[in-house]
């Protein structure tokens, strides 16, 4: 939900929720087991993915402006469902245990095209992403 205040900032003129719904990208890929201890202490695993573009990139709402009126207007980048490229996401997962605890780390890297991909007089920018990571610790 988003606050809209009037052009000075001053006073509110109302709250509006956007939202977009639909297909996003199609991610299909595989794991690959690369090592396992005998007694399954230590395991390590590496992930290809592949995303298609299939996500809309070009999705409008209303949106409340300041000067108090209503538009709608195409979303941003982080609310679209899809990127508008062909990406690949490489990973490594690294588990472990013991007879009380688990634990674990996934690191991950994705991997825009090079090509922009153009719909509805869109054009799309590749961004740069950081190396994803997740750490967690469960016990068992």
């Amino acid at each position: 939900m988003l606050e809209t205040f009037n052009a000075p900032g001053t006073a509110s003129l109302g709250t509006n929720t956007v939202t977009t719904t639909g297909l996003g990208d199609i991610k299909f890929g595989t794991i690959f087991k690369a090592f396992n201890s005998d007694n399954n202490r230590h395991n390590f695993v590496f992930d290809i993915v592949f995303s298609a573009p299939t996500g809309s990139i070009t999705e409008e709402d209303n949106n409340l402006t300041p000067m108090n009126t209503i538009v709608k207007s195409r979303l941003a980048y982080g609310m679209q469902l899809g990127s508008g490229t062909w990406d690949s996401l490489l990973g490594v997962v690294y588990w472990g245990k013991n007879k009380q605890w688990g634990w674990g780390v996934n690191i991950w890297r994705r991997y825009r095209s090079k090509v922009k991909m153009k719909r509805a007089g869109a054009t799309v920018i590749n961004m740069k992403q950081p190396p994803g990571c997740h750490m967690s610790g469960i016990p068992i």
